[in-house]
């Protein structure tokens, strides 16, 4: 990363997603060293929080992705879920207000 800024390459760095534990919990909770919902929200947190705190201290810029895309119970909202995994198209405004608030023109 610190490559890239060096040579000026502008990037940003997305914090972590849930996966959509409503459909695929049962799935995937077939493994006993599996974590319960509550577990990995608590993971995806801490992980965020520490990444965006990385970013702040090395001058990189995080978007901040996570709580735009969880419902109140933290899972992936359905509106925003592609396939379990990836976002769909519908979350791009709000990724692209979260540039606009790093200067970006788009």
């Amino acid at each position: 990363m610190q490559e890239l800024k060096n040579i000026e390459i502008k990037f940003y760095i997305c914090g972590i997603l849930p996966v959509d534990w409503k459909e695929n919990y049962s799935i995937v909770n077939i493994y006993k060293w599996q974590a319960t919902p509550d577990t990995h929200e608590q993971i995806y947190k801490e992980f965020n929080s520490r990444l965006n705190t990385f970013c702040q201290e090395e001058g990189y810029k995080y978007l901040g992705i996570y709580s735009k895309t969880i419902d109140s119970n933290g899972f992936r909202k359905k509106e925003y879920d592609e396939d379990g995994i990836h976002l769909n198209a519908k979350a791009l405004p709000f990724i692209i207000d979260m540039l606009k608030e790093y200067g970006e023109k788009l």
